[in-house]
């Protein structure tokens, strides 16, 4: 694999392939999952209808969440490929695949071409990635965004030119209207602490950064001032002090956590690359990490290679975004997406060095990874079992039929752990490498294909709206009472009036037009007397997110 792959034009190319078998064949496989999939697609598809790609709407009705670019990216991919939830999601998929583009570039420059493919290979096969690549919300394209700004910033410092002062205004002004401050504040804090770190704090007293901050403003400021001008400034007001100060101080919709929330996280979102993690830290620190010396590949493309400073970098880079969203009282795990390629090129260098025979580890080392990696496996295959019902726990009652299936992927983790302990013992180091890496990439394409269509079996909304007579006859009327998820908007393709009390529900149904609701089961049998004769229930499905059995009724 090492000596065939040494071009980078191939690299890239190879790279390219196992993203796309990774994230493509499963993208449009599953319905839309509430709530942020079915707010951000249905806002782009009302875009496109309406033609305004100032002001974002959902149900037809001003939406202020974000900025624009995620919708403006679903919109140009609607337009091409038609509206669904392949084109809804393609953005987010293309932004993962060049963002793996973008961290092997950063790792061929940091260290190696060897280490850049393989941190590559470790990022797309993280579950955190994998995820995030099927999943249309922005945190895809921020994080390509976030990638650009520091693989300018890297490549312009490792040479000792300032240019990056002025290119970042251009990358982080994307990241900024793709999901506002944060696509300046984290990458900017991250160079900011380094260059404080490593004594290059000169380099910001130089007029270049004045021409970033233009190029920055010239980015975001006439989308600025066009929605607060087309909404008497109130987008603004709402999205800056609500969804960014506000999300800061106070937890948002009961997502909150502990201060070491973000660390389960990321031990869950490296996937199998976890077991590598701790040695990855012990030897990518201090003295250790100063030890990291010339990598014995021909033709290494760095100048840098002796100096702690990629180190720094890195360990700023993740530094910042763990005690950021620590720190924030809203906790999402997609909010620290970004420190997953810092981790890749960790991981990687670390792997790598060792493979060279560049790193003396203890002889127990790796066996004892690989014994890890087992039991993650056996941990993985008994969850799958689990879930689908093989096996039976009297605590566990939300089955989801086909989960077993998934346990094909967890056979893909045991192979590697016995690999891997099979060639390090024949001191095959290469060999652990290869393989290790390609079941792990091979582990995550199956899950993606078989749990997509699986949990798509256990999901109400397009199934419900499937199930209304003349669900695309514009004059049908919608709405939806104790229930409401937004990819319903999205699936019925129209206003959703939501139901606020009994009376409402049966002035709904008592109108002459053709009518249907959304409900839960127990609302429909606590109401059900009340309303007219004419009223029928149409279809019923137990939706596992809401763990309530949903039904659609009508009035026809």
């Amino acid at each position: 694999m090492w000596q065939c792959l040494n071009r980078r034009l191939g690299q890239h190319l190879f790279l390219l392939v196992v993203c796309g078998l990774l994230f493509l064949p499963s993208l449009g496989t599953a319905n839309l999952w509430d709530m942020d999939e079915g707010n951000y697609a249905e806002a782009a598809r009302e875009m496109l209808l309406s033609g305004d790609w100032i002001v974002p709407t959902f149900n037809f009705k001003i939406f202020i969440d974000k900025p624009p670019l995620m919708y403006w990216s679903q919109a140009v991919s609607y337009r091409l490929l038609g509206v669904s939830e392949f084109a809804a999601r393609l953005p987010s998929a293309l932004a993962c695949i060049a963002s793996v583009l973008l961290t092997y570039e950063l790792g061929r420059r940091m260290f190696s071409p060897h280490t850049g493919l393989l941190a590559g290979l470790v990022l797309a096969s993280t579950l955190a990635v994998g995820v995030a690549a099927q999943f249309a919300n922005p945190d895809g394209i921020l994080l390509a965004c976030a990638l650009v700004t520091m693989l300018v910033f890297w490549s312009s410092y490792a040479s000792g030119s300032r240019n990056w002062l002025w290119l970042c205004g251009l990358s982080t002004g994307l990241g900024w209207m793709t999901k506002g401050p944060i696509g300046l504040v984290l990458p900017g804090t991250a160079i900011f602490l380094f260059l404080m770190w490593d004594g290059g704090w000169r380099q910001l007293l130089d007029r270049r950064l004045l021409l970033g901050i233009l190029l920055f403003l010239m980015v975001t400021a006439p989308w600025h001032i066009l929605v607060g001008v087309s909404t008497d400034w109130e987008y603004l007001r709402v999205f800056y002090l609500k969804h960014n100060v506000q999300r800061f101080q106070q937890a948002f919709e009961s997502h909150s956590g502990p201060v070491y929330y973000y660390l389960g996280v990321v031990l869950v979102g490296l996937g199998p690359w976890v077991v590598f993690l701790v040695p990855t830290c012990w030897f990518g620190l201090g003295r250790r990490a100063c030890g990291d010396g010339t990598d014995p590949a021909p033709n290494v493309e760095t100048a840098t290679r002796h100096d702690i400073s990629r180190y720094r970098f890195l360990w700023a880079w993740i530094a910042v975004h763990m005690v950021f969203f620590s720190v924030a009282r809203t906790k999402l795990p997609n909010y620290v997406l970004a420190v997953y390629p810092a981790l890749a090129l960790l991981i990687a260098r670390f792997l790598e060095r060792w493979r060279s025979g560049a790193l003396a580890v203890p002889r127990w080392l790796m066996p004892g990874a690989f014994v890890l990696l087992a039991m993650l496996a056996l941990l993985t295959l008994a969850g799958c079992l689990i879930a689908g019902g093989v096996i039976g726990l009297a605590e566990f009652h939300d089955r989801l039929e086909g989960m077993e299936w998934c346990a094909t992927a967890a056979a893909a983790l045991g192979l590697a752990a016995i690999m891997g302990v099979r060639f390090c013992t024949r001191q095959r180091r290469t060999a652990v490498v290869v393989s290790v890496t390609a079941l792990v990439v091979l582990n995550l394409g199956t899950a993606l294909c078989i749990a997509n269509p699986v949990f798509n079996r256990h999901r109400a909304p397009a199934a419900l709206v499937g199930a209304i007579p003349a669900a695309g006859h514009p004059q049908v009327r919608v709405a939806s009472y104790e229930y409401f998820q937004q990819s319903l908007v999205f699936y019925s393709g129209r206003h959703v009036q939501q139901l606020d009390n009994v009376q409402q529900l049966i002035d709904f149904l008592a109108d002459s037009r053709e009518g249907y609701v959304f409900l839960t089961a127990d609302a429909w049998r606590a109401v059900q007397a009340q309303l007219p004769s004419t009223v029928r229930r149409l279809h019923a499905v137990r939706d596992f997110l809401d763990r309530h059995e949903i039904l659609v009724i009508g009035n026809r």
